[in-house]
């Protein structure tokens, strides 16, 4: 035997998964008329392009709600591990997505964003002095293509409503791919001569990985593998990968918080927007998305249209009855 080859057990009673001639119909069936979706209705700039940074265009976020739309579906969101702190602004949502007629779960999609990326670590001005910065501390900045000053985020506490709102959003993108016919249709629209990459699946993970904070050294510990190919040669994917790092981040912090002293109230009237609450409501009673929109007598949390303000104040009023 190979040295570092997982083996898994054989479960005997395990009935083999089998192929019929009605499954293979209905894939055709799918793929033809998700091409047709996706030609149809999606808007070049508008509903897809080039992300910056990239040769390649990509699925935008308006996108995918159309694709939720044409399927009848909608989406909910769950926080699955998040950080705030001074150094630090992280979350991963997980999109679940719902058919609006049977309300079953049809996918789920992942997404992540830090404050850590380079769009939301820095900003590009043209005079630092207007920030403070000397003329010596000027002088050692780096300057952009554009001839302007990369500096610290100097509005770093304001950036919780963006990180939240790209997770989610990059997470809708996920979850929109994995519909029935939807990746293929769209990387056939997008870049024909693109044969399914898996380095978009990879890049994806470790995106997500760094967000939380974690280095490949962590990440293995966690997931109790010598690689990440050994942790796919059982079986698992990688979108359960991020799904375990980060219930093993969320118990470790909750592990924790026990030894830290209690943190300050969240003032209701600094919230600004929907995605503040509802961080503020899980950070602060450990409620999901979904559960503030039932909490508050809602559906689904796009329903939701209270002020930010209300909503916290909804909650935490409930929290305290009981």
């Amino acid at each position: 035997m190979d040295a570092g080859v997982a083996v898994v057990p054989v479960d005997e009673n395990r009935k083999p998964i089998r192929l019929t001639e009605e499954n293979i119909s209905l894939v055709q069936h799918n793929t033809t008329l998700s091409e047709k979706l996706v030609n149809t209705l999606l808007v070049d700039g508008i509903d897809y392009g080039r992300v910056p940074g990239s040769n390649k265009k990509a699925l935008f976020d308006p996108g995918a709600s159309k694709i939720f739309n044409a399927y009848n579906c909608y989406t909910d969101y769950r926080i699955l591990h998040y950080v705030e702190d001074k150094d630090l602004i992280s979350y991963t949502i997980q999109a679940v997505v719902f058919n609006r007629a049977s309300q079953e779960i049809v996918n789920t999609g992942i997404g992540a964003c830090s404050s850590r990326e380079v769009k939301y670590k820095y900003r590009n001005v043209s005079n630092p002095s207007d920030f403070g910065y000397t003329q010596e501390e000027i002088s050692a900045l780096k300057k952009t293509k554009e001839n302007q000053y990369r500096i610290p985020n100097p509005e770093f506490e304001d950036l919780v409503n963006t990180i939240v709102k790209m997770a989610a959003k990059r997470a809708d993108v996920d979850a929109a791919l994995g519909l029935p016919g939807v990746g293929s249709a769209i990387r056939k629209m997008l870049d024909p001569q693109d044969n399914f990459p898996e380095k978009e699946d990879w890049r994806k993970f470790w995106n997500a990985a760094r967000a939380m904070g974690l280095e490949e050294e962590r990440v293995h510990k966690i997931l109790q593998v010598g690689s990440m190919k050994e942790w796919l040669a059982q079986g698992r994917t990688l979108n359960e990968a991020i799904e375990k790092l980060s219930g093993e981040l969320a118990a470790e912090s909750k592990k924790a918080s026990g030894d830290r002293p209690a943190k300050e109230p969240t003032d209701p009237e600094k919230l600004k927007t929907r995605e503040e609450a509802l961080a503020a409501c899980h950070r602060d009673f450990g409620m999901q998305p979904a559960d503030v929109a039932r909490e508050l007598g809602y559906k689904s949390i796009k329903d939701v249209t209270d002020p930010p303000a209300l909503i916290y104040r909804v909650i935490a009023k409930t929290k305290q009855l009981n």
